[in-house]
């Protein structure tokens, strides 16, 4: 140490390079836990950094005496930084315009950095360095700069100019305090590395190893010499040791040592269960599964559940209640992080456990009040801070970002409690009344969450670990008062300053270092906060507090806010960070409408909206009305309101899809119209799905969606004018005119040149009409497929998650009742048939693959109810496409067709039957046919039984009298056996009518069987020529009239009553005293039953944990099948107004009109009785 040179440290020369070496050796160990993989000594990394911290400091306390070394610390300490994972440490932020718009860390702004450096060696002449020496180290860190550049630029590590404000603080902080800028900045350097994301997930994944063989244990153990690699040479592993034991012998000793001195072993064994849990839903590399699918969700619960019965749960809660709070690293501190995976999700199991030792063995309420501790200790940390913050913005130091990470841990362990709406659990964090001494753990939070938010200006200085906190703390208390609990939302309403800080976290505009998305999420949270304070009550107290306190202007301001947020976001292309920013903000508005549906029962509330209304016109702008849907819910005997977010696909549900459910479906009642609309709302989801995906991706496609009846139709009429030409140049094959077809015309050409033209035209025609099919096709292939595929996928997950269906339920064994039968049948004729005609086998594959493959192919289908097999799944994409989906089965045959056409011309002729596919004219005249397909079929059963009777006796009766077929030598009879007079008479007889002159040759009055032709000619003529085709008639017309009917009442249906309800239009208009909406308004806004699957896919896709109480409690009943959520004719604007409607039975209610005449005829009965009574008192006298 020396005194001169304003207190320059004086060291040699080699301790000045052994100080710039130790610099470098830690950013090689960064270097190393980032781009070396971590093979094989991440933990040494980290701890040599760990350990060696002081001396790293000291090192480069000793650099930094020399102006040169501080150029190179710079550089070195820039390159350092760079080297952390930027995605995850060094967050892109604007951080203003220091050095003109350069970052500090750029090669421009390393350059400027070294510059000004050398200006402090001119200014300290008394250094020992000479002006060649700073002018060679300054060369070589240029040099090495440049080249360790081009190296981070090509592996992408170089950080750009808006990096965290990080990088910044720690050039200026090494350039203006040598001693606390270094130890600031290797500090931060240190808990980077220990916080990188990558570098903990390569270190769980380690973790891991460990916990595979112990989770295999069974299977190492048990066998002769197995566990010789693994415990050493000489292990005998005989006896078989499964996990489930080690777990038990775990739990065991850390309760048995729950109080030792020494917790490592404990410690340990919790980090063990820890790392099971975590390894459950977490890659093998150690990142953690973003979005997990319903199997591995499934593997975790019961991962967690299985730890929770073997009692670890338990000794986790013990743990936690036995020892002190607030020691970072003790066994409590572990304990709490072990208890935080166990119930993440909130699994019943792991609750029930805490419930129970709470209640039964925790007889001084030790657990609650090790909790009430730690809250109170993160009450104290947030008063300091914003303190700290009281007149400038101050970055939290790595103490307290600690500090507030082991606070956010806290508030999410007391949500998990609650969460799934644990009704017990939320009391009990109330108040307990088993124990003497009593924790009120709600009403702490509420202080706890007022501390951090009560200032609008602390706000606006708060980081993003400060802001993760506020949104941790609401989500404890959303999870408190969700379900509902009443005695929770009364008293987080009743808490002074609640109310109030909720409004400033809706107002505030934050800092821009918190990001847009955390400030939505933030504000949407304490809408969601507002809501649930009155969500599921019977009473007002609730929305009365809450109207007296709240302004509707705030919410007003927040919809503006997201206004313009959505604005940047409205894009079909966006990126997954925008996309999720506008389901947040369209979520924050869902909570906002839900908020003014629910405060306008309150007088007051509803004037200042109306008010807020009239002075801001945009307040019930298109968002609310347009991207916010409401609908009814029965709820705890009431009719509640639930608000929520149009799918963005919404849309892209076609018309056509609409129009045959409402032709399809049952709408006899109300209760059959919902169940069938519930039923089918997995298949509406995967259509608008599909269709909204492809229509982002090409312009095509949504060109193609939105006019394909332009397209079809357009197609028909080439396919006309194809057929018209082909008719005028198709002549006979020995005729010298035209052409047999195209594909004959061009290759061998033309007998009369003169057809050229059509040929060429033909040629256009058919190359367009293919071209145009193979478009539509491809269309149809790439929407109806995979919509099969998503629906079959929603209705297995559904299957599994329903609580009404079994696993035995999968499949139906009636759908196989009639297919042996007709399989034995089948069978049986082709064995009579080889028997009677041996030469002949043609008719037994046609009755085989025509008869008995689709029939046994329709059985297997039936037979799926849920395809949960991979075979299963793919029989019944193929079927349901080909089968299911006639325009796609119809489309890949015109296909054909049209491909056919080209060699025999006779094909383009069956592409008119097109027609059919795109004329509801048409569609109704097959759907007569098919409407009455059941009763035709049992006539064509009559015509064959008619038959097969009179080519029986005309046989042997009248043989003679068959007509004869002249030949070469010899005439030979047409009816020579019963099947020949059989396909004689269904070939002639049948469409003629008659016998006489088509079968048999007449007859004169002279012979002998003259009366018995006469009887069996004219028996024939009446009972197939009027009779059966009469009664083929009359089904047809009959066919067209019930469905005329059928279409007028399915009409009347929607019109005249509600799809939901079941109201009727005169029952609805007729309810006495009751001046509200009318019938329409109550039809098609309040029960518009397409906002029902709306509701349904937001449900579906909204994960469960999220769940308000009453979308729990309609999912629930979904997957139950049951409808009690449903509202019966009532509606909410009835049940604000106290309208009494009565209950007839048959759903008609009683009119005004009779209400009328029931009220003459009681005033003409009064005034009888006072005639009569009048008439006795004047006979008495």
């Amino acid at each position: 140490e020396g005194g001169g040179g304003g207190g320059v440290w004086r060291r040699s020369k080699a301790e000045q390079e052994a100080a710039l070496a130790a610099c470098q050796v830690a950013r090689c160990m960064l270097d190393g836990a980032r781009s070396l993989g971590l093979e094989e000594l991440e933990e040494a990394h980290v701890n040599a950094l760990r350990l060696d911290q002081d001396s790293l400091l000291v090192s480069a306390k000793e650099l930094y005496a020399n102006a040169p070394a501080a150029s190179d610390l710079m550089v070195a300490a820039g390159r350092l930084a760079r080297t952390v994972d930027p995605a995850t440490v060094l967050r892109s932020r604007s951080i203003g315009g220091e050095n003109n718009g350069e970052h500090p860390l750029s090669p421009r702004g390393e350059s400027e950095a070294r510059a000004g450096t050398k200006g402090m060696g001119g200014q300290n002449a008394n250094r020992r360095k000479s002006k060649a020496d700073l002018k060679k180290i300054a060369a070589a860190a240029q040099k090495k700069a440049e080249k360790e550049a081009k190296v981070e630029k090509s592996l992408g590590l170089a950080a750009a100019p808006g990096d965290h404000k990080f990088i910044q603080e720690v050039n200026d902080k090494i350039a203006d305090s040598p001693v606390p800028g270094c130890s600031r900045a290797l500090g931060m350097f240190h808990e980077s590395l220990v916080n990188n994301p990558r570098v903990k997930n390569k270190l769980e994944s380690r973790k891991f190893e460990l916990v595979k063989i112990l989770e295999n244990a069974a299977d190492l153990t048990g066998k002769r010499g197995v566990m010789n690699g693994v415990l050493g040479a000489g292990a005998v592993g005989s006896v078989a040791i499964s996990w489930d034991d080690i777990c038990s012998r775990f739990v065991k000793f850390s309760a048995a040592h729950n109080f030792d001195k020494d917790e490592s072993t404990t410690l340990r064994i919790f980090r063990i269960f820890r790392s099971h849990l975590v390894k459950a839903r977490s890659n093998a590399d150690g990142t953690p599964i973003e979005h997990m699918n319903e199997e591995q969700e499934a593997h975790y619960e019961e991962c967690q559940r299985a730890l929770a019965e073997r009692g670890v749960a338990e000794v986790v809660v013990n743990a936690i209640a036995t020892h002190a709070p607030n020691v970072e690293g003790n066994l409590a501190d572990e304990a709490i992080e072990l208890l935080m995976e166990m119930m993440n999700g909130g699994v019943d199991a792991v609750q029930a456990a805490v419930l129970k030792y709470v209640e039964e063995k925790d007889r001084e309420n030790k657990f609650l009040l090790h909790l009430r501790s730690r809250l109170a200790q993160h009450v104290s940390i947030v008063k300091e801070r914003k303190e700290q913050t009281l007149n400038e913005f101050v970055n939290l130091s790595s103490e307290q970002r600690a500090l507030f990470k082991n606070a956010r841990q806290t508030v999410f362990m007391l949500q998990q409690m609650c969460e799934g709406h644990n009704l017990q659990s939320q009391s009990l964090l109330r108040t307990q009344p088993m124990h003497a001494t009593k924790v009120n753990l709600i009403e702490l939070a509420c202080h706890f969450f007022v501390a951090q938010v009560e200032v609008a200006r602390h706000l606006a200085q708060m980081e993003d670990l400060e802001v993760d906190l506020v949104d941790g703390t609401l989500d404890f208390l959303i999870e408190a008062c969700q379900g509902p609990c009443h005695a929770n939302q009364e008293l987080v309403v009743r808490m002074d300053g609640v109310v109030a800080a909720l409004e400033k976290v809706v107002e505030s505009g934050f800092h821009e270092r918190v990001s847009i998305q955390d400030r939505i999420k933030l504000k949407t949270k304490a809408c969601m906060l507002v809501a649930t304070f009155i969500e599921g009550r019977d009473d007002l107290v609730t929305h009365t507090a809450l109207a007296n306190a709240l302004q509707p202007a705030m919410f007003d301001i927040f919809r503006k806010d997201v206004q313009k947020t959505l604005e940047t976001a409205r894009e079909d292309h966006l990126p997954d960070v925008m996309a999720q920013l506008e389901r947040d903000s369209m979520y924050a508005l869902s909570r906002v409408k839900t908020i003014f549906n629910d405060l306008k029962v309150i007088p007051a509330f509803d004037e200042k909206l109306n008010e807020v209304k009239r002075e801001h016109k945009e307040l019930a702008g298109d968002l609310l009305d347009t991207q916010v849907a409401d609908v009814e819910v029965l709820w705890n005997d009431r009719i509640e309101l639930v608000s929520f977010p149009i799918p963005r696909d919404a849309p892209f549900l076609t018309d056509r899809t609409k129009e045959a459910f409402l032709r399809q479906a049952d709408l006899s009642t109300n209760e059959k119209r919902m169940k069938q609309l519930i039923a089918d709302a997995p298949g509406f989801m995967a259509e608008m799905q599909q269709i909204h995906e492809l229509s982002k991706r090409s312009a095509v496609y949504t060109l193609i969606n939105q006019n394909l009846g332009v397209v079809k139709w357009f197609q028909f009429f080439l396919v006309i004018l194809l057929n018209l030409n082909m008719m005028m140049a198709t002549f006979g094959r020995d005729r010298s005119e035209g052409f047999i077809s195209i594909v004959h015309g061009w290759t061998y050409g033309l007998k009369e040149p003169a057809y050229e033209t059509s040929l060429m035209i033909a040629t256009v025609l058919a190359c367009i009409n293919l071209f145009g099919y193979l478009v539509v096709l491809v269309f149809f292939s790439v929407t109806e497929v995979p919509i099969i595929v998503r629906k079959l996928d929603e209705e297995v997950r559904f299957a599994e998650e329903s609580l009404s269906m079994k696993k035995e339920d999968y499949r139906n064994l009636g759908a196989f009742t009639y297919w042996g039968a007709t399989l034995f049948g089948n069978l049986m004729f082709n064995f009579m048939h080889s028997a009677n005609y041996p030469n002949s086998g043609e008719l037994q594959m046609v009755v085989l693959l025509g008869i008995n493959l689709p029939w046994t192919l329709y059985c297997v289908r039936k037979w799926l109810v849920v395809p949960d097999t991979s075979n299963a799944r793919v029989f019944c994409i193929v079927y349901d496409v080909m089968v299911g989906r006639p325009f796609f089965r119809n489309h890949v045959a015109l296909m054909f067709l049209s491909i056919l056409g080209f060699n025999q011309s006779r094909f383009f002729a069956l592409m008119l039957l097109d027609a059919l596919n795109i004329s509801p004219v048409l569609g109704n005249v097959i759907k007569s046919v098919t409407t009455s397909a059941e009763c035709l079929g049992w006539v064509f059963f009559l015509f064959v039984v008619t038959v097969i009777i009179y080519a029986a006796f005309g046989l042997f009766n009248f043989e003679d009298s068959f007509m004869t077929i002249p030949g070469d030598d010899d005439d030979y009879r047409s009816c020579h056996s019963t099947v020949s007079c059989f396909f004689l008479i269904f070939y002639q007889a049948v469409p003629n009518g008659m016998l006489t002159a088509t079968v048999l040759t007449n007859v004169d009055n002279s012979r002998p069987d003259f009366l018995a032709r006469v009887l069996f000619d004219l028996s024939f003529f009446i009972w197939v020529g009027v009779l059966l085709f009469n009664i083929i008639t009359g089904l047809m017309v009959d066919g067209f009239g019930a469905l005329r009917e059928a279409d007028d009442l399915r009409k009347d249906i929607l019109e005249n009553q509600c799809f939901v309800c079941g109201f009727t239009r005169t029952t609805y208009d007729d309810i006495p005293s009751f001046r509200g909406p009318n019938f329409e308004h109550h039809k098609r806004e309040e029960h518009e039953y397409w906002n029902y699957v709306n509701f349904f896919v937001y449900l579906k896709r909204k994960p469960k944990s999220e769940y308000s109480g009453v979308e729990s409690y309609v999912w629930r009943n979904i997957l139950t099948g049951s409808l009690a959520w449903v509202p019966v004719r009532n509606s909410a604007a009835l049940q604000n107004a106290a309208a009494f409607v009565p209950d007839d039975g048959d759903s008609e209610g009683v009119t005004r009109s009779d209400l009328e005449i029931l009220a003459q005829e009681i005033s003409y009965i009064k005034a009888s009785l006072s005639a009569i009574e009048k008439m006795a008192q004047e006979s008495r006298k």
